[in-house]
C-alpha cells in the first residue's frame, strides 16, 4: 500500500483571516506558517510522500523545503474542495493506492496520531476525523483510484463525507481523535489554545505551535467573531 498525505495550504497572508481580532498581520502570517510547517513534519515520518496543494510560491518554498512536492491550484478560481479533489486525483494517476488529506491548522497534532489514521487506512476504504465543531472534517483518508467528491470548505462536510463515502465504498470508519478535531479558526479557538496572556492552558494537550504575541487589545476567550 502506497499512502500520501495531501495538504491544501492558501497564501499565509490570506490565511487564518478571522484571527485578525487577536493577532497583528504579521504574527497571523508566522501563525499560519507554523501551524503548517507542523502538519507536514508530524505526516512525514508516517507516509510515502506529501504534496502541497497551494497557490502561493511561499508556500511551494516551505513545502519543498520540508521535501514535499507541491501542485498548483486550478487556474480557475476554485473552492477548498475542488483544490482537494484536484490533489487527489493528481495522486491517483501516479499510482498512489491511498491518500490521506490532511488539514493545516491543527496545533496538537502529533506524529502517532497520524500513525494512527495511516494504519486504519490498512483496514478501511475510509477514514474520517470529525472537526471539535462536528461539523467540519479536518481528516480524511480513502483508497484510490476508486473515490468521491469531497466537500471540504461546506459547513456540514463531515455528513456530507461520511454519507458520500458510504455509497461509493464497503469499509467506512469514523476515528475520533480530540487532538486532530480541534483547529484554530476563530479568536475563541486561540484563546481556547493558548490563553489570554499567550500561555498554554491545557497541559496534557499540549500545542506543538508556539503562540505569536496577540494584539494589545485582545478579546475574551468568550468573545465572538466579528466576520
Amino acid at each position: 500500500m502506497s499512502v500520501w498525505g495531501l495538504i491544501p495550504q492558501k497564501s499565509f497572508r490570506h490565511s487564518k483571516t478571522r484571527l485578525e481580532p487577536v493577532l497583528a498581520d504579521r504574527a497571523r502570517w508566522g501563525f499560519a506558517q507554523a501551524l503548517f510547517e507542523n502538519a507536514v513534519t508530524q505526516l512525514a515520518g508516517a507516509v510515502d510522500g506529501i504534496v502541497v496543494c497551494t497557490d502561493s510560491v511561499e508556500v511551494e518554498a516551505v513545502a519543498e523545503g520540508h521535501r514535499a512536492s507541491t501542485l498548483r491550484d486550478p487556474s480557475e478560481p476554485a473552492d477548498l474542495a475542488a483544490v482537494v479533489d484536484a490533489g487527489l486525483a493528481h495522486l491517483a494517476t501516479r499510482g498512489v493506492t491511498s491518500a490521506l488529506v490532511l488539514m493545516p491548522d491543527l496545533p496538537r497534532l502529533t506524529a502517532p496520531d497520524v500513525e494512527e489514521l495511516v494504519e486504519a487506512l490498512a483496514e478501511h476504504e475510509a477514514v474520517l476525523v470529525r472537526a471539535h465543531d462536528h461539523r467540519h472534517t479536518n481528516a480524511l483518508g480513502m483508497s484510490l483510484p476508486r473515490r468521491f467528491a469531497t466537500a471540504f470548505g461546506h459547513p456540514t462536510s463531515f455528513d456530507q463525507h461520511l454519507q458520500a463515502a458510504r455509497r461509493v465504498l464497503s469499509r467506512v470508519v469514523v476515528h475520533d481523535n480530540p487532538r486532530i478535531a480541534f483547529d484554530v479558526d476563530r479568536p475563541e479557538d486561540y484563546m481556547r489554545l493558548y490563553g489570554h496572556d499567550g500561555a498554554i492552558r491545557d497541559a496534557e494537550q499540549r500545542p506543538v505551535v508556539r503562540a505569536p504575541a496577540l494584539r494589545h487589545a485582545a478579546v475574551s476567550p468568550g468573545a465572538t467573531d466579528p466576520s
